[in-house]
């Protein structure tokens, strides 16, 4: 009976913790886990937090994220992954923020810099550039 309540509750925990990181009101979290879904070729994970304004075009979103996660994941790889991804700029205004990303890899010195676009939805932020 101890064991089963164990069970239960590392699973109610991870539960938790995934619909927290999903259901983030922090533009800075959806910006780090938009980019880890991406270099971990997790298109699905990716879709997720793109707000689509047209649902028609859903399959034409998932297609081209399928497209470039699988570009992504193959670049990350190559330099041995990701070492830290760091937020160095955070610019909101009203329902749209812009985050910059400072991203460094295992096997490299270099670091990159990307610019990711928010806009909030319904109280949750989303990758999406409001018009």
């Amino acid at each position: 009976m101890k064991s089963r309540f164990a069970v239960f509750s590392v699973i109610f925990a991870l539960f938790s913790v995934f619909f927290v990181a999903c259901s983030s009101s922090d533009p800075k979290d959806v910006a780090i886990s938009f980019y880890k879904a991406m270099a971990n070729g997790d298109e699905k994970g990716a879709v997720k937090l793109i707000h689509i304004e047209d649902e028609s075009k859903r399959d034409e979103y998932e297609g081209k994220i399928a497209l470039t996660a699988g570009l992504v994941k193959d670049k990350v790889t190559k330099k041995g992954g990701i070492k830290n991804i760091e937020v160095t700029e955070e610019k909101i205004e009203g329902d749209k923020a812009e985050i910059t990303l400072k991203v460094s890899y295992n096997e490299s010195d270099k670091t990159e810099t990307r610019k990711v676009k928010l806009v909030r939805v319904n109280g949750t932020w989303m990758i999406g550039d409001s018009k």
